[in-house]
Parts: C-alpha cells; sequence; structure tokens
C-alpha cells in the first residue's frame, strides 16, 4: 500500500527470523538516515486497509506514537454465545473460524497458534479460535465429544498441550487434566 500512497522516503526492509529482529534490522539501518517519524507493519500478515495506513500518517504528524486498534464487531460475539446457548455447535464453530480470521487478519495469530487452529479443524472440529490477546498460544476449538480427546492428544505431538473442558451455562466443567 504505500506505493500506491505515493510516500516519499519510504524503506522496504528484508526482515529477519522474528519480527523483533526484522524491526531492528529496519531501526538499526533507519537510525543512520535521521527519520523523524516510522511506520512499522509485519507484512507477513494480510496488508492493513489504505485508509488505516493513511490516518496512521495523519495521526503521526500531531502525536510521536501511533498505534492502531481494531475493534471486530460486537455482534459476532453475540452470535457465538446465542448459538452456543441454542447448542447449535455447528453454528458457533462456523462462527469461531470467521471470529479467527479476523484476529489473524489483525496480525494477532502466530505459527504457534495457526498450527493448533488447523490440526483442530482438520481432525472435525467444528471451529477453534485464538483466544485471549492472541500470540500467547492459546486456543479454543469446538469439538464433538466423543473425538475431541483425539484433537487433544493431538496437540502434544505438535509441541501444544491444554485440558478438556465441557461448556455449560454454569462455566467451563474440566474434564481431563494434566
Amino acid at each position: 500500500h504505500l506505493n500506491k500512497l505515493n510516500q516519499k522516503n519510504t524503506l522496504k526492509i528484508v526482515g529477519g527470523k522474528t519480527r523483533q529482529e526484522s524491526t531492528f534490522k529496519a531501526l538499526k539501518k533507519m537510525k543512520k538516515m535521521n527519520c523523524k517519524k516510522v511506520l512499522i507493519h509485519d507484512s507477513a500478515r494480510p496488508a492493513p486497509p489504505r485508509d488505516l495506513i493513511k490516518k496512521i500518517i495523519d495521526k503521526l504528524k500531531k502525536n510521536h506514537a501511533v498505534v492502531p486498534l481494531i475493534k471486530i464487531n460486537d455482534a459476532l460475539v453475540e452470535n457465538i454465545r446465542n448459538a452456543l446457548l441454542n447448542n447449535n455447535l455447528i453454528e458457533a464453530g462456523h462462527l469461531f473460524n470467521i471470529s479467527h480470521g479476523l484476529l489473524n487478519s489483525i496480525g494477532t495469530s502466530n505459527l504457534d497458534i495457526e498450527s493448533l487452529i488447523s490440526h483442530a479443524r482438520k481432525n472435525g472440529a467444528y471451529g477453534a479460535k485464538l483466544t485471549g490477546a492472541g500470540g500467547g498460544g492459546c486456543i479454543i476449538a469446538l469439538a464433538p465429544y466423543k473425538i475431541s480427546k483425539e484433537i487433544y492428544l493431538g496437540f502434544e505431538k505438535i509441541g501444544g498441550n491444554g485440558f478438556l473442558a465441557s461448556p455449560d451455562l454454569n462455566g467451563v466443567t474440566l474434564l481431563i487434566e494434566k
């Protein structure tokens, strides 16, 4: 998007093995350039909307730093809640997948999370999504009881761990704990 925004003095840097290494390499190179403002984007993630980049650039004219917060539609959370309350696990799983896609598109996921999500979905989960603030490797997978233990045990084979739980109106009931 930067090319389409006709921004002067843009610099693309080949990244490192981690986001931190990539950012460090870019900032180190830019130190010599006497830059006053810097935009950092993790290009391993889908490109942010052009209007978001424009808003960040505009805000940087009056601020030292800008971090965009992108709010996910609360209607999605309400729809998941309703599907779970109505015991419509297929619909809830579908909505989990949509929610995860949105979270992934704003960069809150990582390869470890995607590996766990993929495993759960490939092995029969109705849906799976990251949970918490993302980046920490925590997911929730919604699966039929009869295959949930198999999915759970498969997490260990790919470097994950966790527990099985059964949701109900009173909260979560732990089924298996290590």
